[in-house]
């Protein structure tokens, strides 16, 4: 037992001459935020012209004033018709006989004119730069811990030994 007490009281003036001091470290992580700052903005406007409808009616004379040149014009043409439409659009042409002329027809159909015109805006804002500084505090020890539990384990050995008598 005696081996043993001197075994430890060793180990332990080993221990402190090692220093087991701790040393305090600072980390500072300094950490820069930059933000920058883009508006989009788009407006539009709208211009739409509406026009109304149109009917109208020409009448284009084909007198001569020469009555064998009239009736012959006049049977010719007796019969002349014609007709177009298309959607809300029309024309017709047809020979009067008692005017003595062609009657031109036409309906233009209501329209709707719509021009759009955009704006877009672009804004950006300027940087904003924010700093932020997180301090940590590190203890290191001077003594490894694989040395105290090289040492622990030293410390059984020997008491073990001792208390078998193995020595």
């Amino acid at each position: 037992m005696k081996r043993f007490k001197h075994y430890l009281v060793y180990s332990l003036a080993l221990l402190l001459c090692t220093a087991c001091a701790s040393t305090k470290t600072k980390l500072k992580k300094t950490t820069d935020i930059q933000r920058d700052s883009v508006f989009f903005k788009r407006d539009s406007i709208q211009i739409k012209t509406i026009n109304k409808s149109i009917h109208d009616v020409i009448f284009l004379p084909l007198e001569t004033g020469d009555k064998k040149v009239d009736s012959v014009i006049s049977k010719k043409l007796n019969h002349f018709k014609t007709y177009k439409k298309s959607g809300d659009n029309s024309y017709k042409i047809t020979y009067n006989k008692t005017n003595k002329g062609f009657e031109i027809t036409s309906k233009i159909g209501a329209t709707e004119n719509t021009l759009v015109q955009r704006k877009d805006s672009i804004k950006s804002s300027k940087k904003h730069s924010v700093t932020i500084e997180n301090t940590k505090v590190i203890i290191k020890y001077r003594i490894p811990g694989w040395f105290l539990m090289v040492f622990g384990i030293s410390i059984l050995i020997v008491y073990l030994f001792a208390r078998f008598r193995v020595f």
